[in-house]
Formats: C-alpha cells, sequence, structure tokens
C-alpha cells in the first residue's frame, strides 16, 4: 500500500467523527510548505506551543517524520509520524509473559491428564465397596456375571419406566403380561408384592378361561381387581427395584470408569504429544503477531485557502508477520496523546502506555 493510501484510509477513519481538539490558526508568518504551515500552528491545549515545538521535540520518538502525501481523492495530507521507542522492550516483555503462560497451563494440563477419570473410578470404588457393607448386599444378593451387567441394569431401568408410565395412566394391563419378575430369586418372587397382586389377577382370568395376552377377553371384575391391587403395590415395587440394582449399577459404573482410565492411559504418550504440538503452534503464533514497531500519526488536511485542518490522530502497529494495524485516538485519545506532548515526561513506550492508556 502507497503512502497516499495509507493517508486516505486514516483521513476517512477520522472523518466518521469531528475531534473536540482545536488546532488555533495564528501562523507566525508565511511559510513554504503545507508542513511549516502546520508547525506554526499553536496548541490549544498549551498556546505557548507551537505544534512544531511540541510535536518534534519528544522523548519518546526515536524518531520524527513529516510528509506531504495526497490521499486517494485527490487532497492535500500533512502527516506527521513518531516511531515509538522502546517498542521492543515492551512487547518482548509481553510476549514472555503470554508465552510463560501458555507454557503453564499445558504444563497443567498434562500434570492432570486422567486425573479426572482416575478420580472417578476412586469414587465408583468407594460407592460399590459402601453399598456391599450395607444390608442392600444380604437383602438382594448379586451373582451377576461382568459381561452381564449393562443388560441386567437396562432391564431394571426399563421396568421401573414401565411401572412409571403405568402409574400415571392407572392402566397396569402391560405390567400384567409383562414377565416382571425374570432374573428375581424365587425367594424375592414370592415376597414381592406387586408379584403376588399380578399373580392373582392372572389366576382370576384363568379360572374365568380367559385369554391372558388378549386384554379384551379379560373380566371387568378382574381388571378392577388388577387396577386396585397394583396400584397399591406399585410404590413400593419402584422402590424394590431401584434396591435391587443398585449394586449392580455400583460395579457396572466401576467396570466402566476403569475402562475408561485404561483406555486414556494406554493414549496418554500420543496425547501429550499431542499437547506439545498444539502448544508448539500456539507459541509459534504468538511470536508471529508480536509487534515490531509503532508510529503515532497526526494528520492534516489542507484547506482551499491554505489552512491545516485537523483529521486524524492514532497508531500504526507492524507485526512480525507484515501484518498492520491502524488504532483511531479518536477524541479522548488525542486529547491524552496531546497532554503528553505537553508534559514530555515520558521516554519509553512502556511509560507512554502507562500515562495516555493508549496501548493497542
Amino acid at each position: 500500500m502507497n503512502q497516499a493510501g495509507q493517508g486516505g484510509r486514516s483521513v476517512l477513519r477520522a472523518a466518521a467523527k469531528v475531534s473536540v481538539v482545536a488546532w488555533s490558526v495564528s501562523l507566525a508568518g508565511c511559510g513554504n510548505s503545507d508542513i511549516d504551515a502546520v508547525k506554526k500552528q499553536t496548541l490549544d491545549q498549551d498556546q505557548s506551543y507551537t505544534v512544531g515545538q511540541a510535536f518534534d521535540n519528544r522523548k519518546v520518538c526515536d524518531s520524527v517524520k513529516w510528509d506531504e502525501i495526497t490521499d486517494d481523492r485527490g487532497r492535500k495530507i500533512v502527516e506527521y509520524r513518531c516511531t515509538f521507542n522502546g517498542v521492543d522492550d515492551y512487547f518482548n516483555n509481553a510476549l514472555a509473559n503470554a508465552t510463560k503462560k501458555l507454557k503453564d497451563q499445558y504444563q497443567s494440563a498434562k500434570d492432570a491428564y486422567g486425573k479426572d477419570a482416575q478420580d472417578d473410578l476412586s469414587d465408583a470404588e468407594k460407592r460399590l465397596a459402601t453399598l456391599k457393607a450395607s444390608g442392600l448386599a444380604s437383602k438382594y444378593p448379586d451373582n451377576t456375571p461382568d459381561d452381564q451387567l449393562e443388560a441386567k441394569v437396562k432391564h431394571a431401568h426399563d421396568l421401573e419406566n414401565l411401572l412409571n408410565n403405568a402409574r400415571v395412566e392407572n392402566n397396569f394391563d402391560t405390567v400384567a403380561v409383562t414377565n416382571f419378575w425374570d432374573g428375581f430369586t424365587e425367594a424375592e418372587t414370592n415376597s414381592d408384592p406387586l408379584h403376588q397382586a399380578v399373580a392373582t389377577f392372572q389366576a382370576d382370568i384363568q379360572s374365568a378361561h380367559g385369554d391372558l395376552s388378549n386384554s379384551a377377553t379379560w373380566p371387568n371384575q378382574a381388571r378392577a381387581d388388577l387396577n386396585s391391587a397394583v396400584a397399591a403395590a406399585a410404590s413400593d415395587e419402584g422402590q424394590i427395584l431401584d434396591d435391587r440394582i443398585r449394586i449392580p449399577q455400583a460395579r457396572l459404573d466401576v467396570i466402566n470408569t476403569k475402562k475408561k482410565l485404561d483406555s486414556l492411559l494406554a493414549s496418554k504418550d500420543q496425547a501429550l504429544a499431542s499437547l506439545d504440538a498444539d502448544l508448539s503452534s500456539k507459541l509459534q503464533q504468538l511470536d508471529a503477531n508480536a509487534t515490531t514497531s509503532i508510529d503515532e500519526l497526526f494528520q492534516w488536511s489542507m484547506s482551499e485557502n491554505g489552512d491545516p485542518v485537523f483529521v486524524f490522530a492514532g497508531s500504526e502497529y507492524k507485526f512480525k508477520n507484515g501484518k498492520e494495524k491502524l488504532v483511531n485516538y479518536y477524541d479522548i485519545g488525542t486529547q491524552h496523546a496531546i497532554q503528553a506532548m505537553i508534559r514530555n515526561d515520558t521516554t519509553t513506550y512502556a511509560q507512554y502506555v502507562v500515562e495516555t492508556n493508549l496501548g493497542g
């Protein structure tokens, strides 16, 4: 991008808002260039300074440059450019801090690898031990093989859903024709209140020569007895199902959490290598996006009668990856920059950022 193009971009960006900074047109004499006309203006903030005196003698500037350019709309532009001192130190320190923070984050992730899964396994083992030590182990002995636990737990949850739906609808037809007690021991089945109610209903149907698989053949009295007797027992059955499945569920949790931990540990080397690669990529991005220089820009356009008109103030950032960024100060930022010029007590960009709050 040529210089005229840069001037045009800056002017257009500033044109959206009128600056509060006023420049007194009190020229000390007739100059031979537009730059002279700008430099001979006095500052409204402190009329003991001309623009040239305030802008040309700044401790924070490593170098100062004035240019006369033409923007892409044919306007004459006077541009002042201050290259800040100490930019490398400021951003090298920021880069070092960001690098350390990023490395610490990734090291924490590596140190904690698998810890959540290990904690989950430990918690699951503690829950299982507590349940086995309770009365549930003797009341509901669990001899289910490991490879059948998942099916047993699913079957129990399916029964709970079936029972809950029946209670909501007050219709226990599906319970009566379901092999609800599959997997119960004979003692459990005989002592189960819901089984007793359904068994009585089934006996009534058979004595009436009804077809248990076809609810249309059920005598009304038998159906009424079913809903009455089963409804009374159903409230306890949900808790019974839940109690019966607690230890199998806890065993299944231990098995599943151990599988998860084993899987994580088996892929640990690959996962840590991926973290290292990701960290390396992010560090390269940080380095590529490092700021290499910052110029502070002020621009004026020239009116038809030769009077300068202030149009833009801001900073231009250049990065290691070749990109650039232009930051508009707008009203308040421009005021801060002018006040810092008048004080002229900063020698580095780091000090300038603290004093003006104009860091990018």
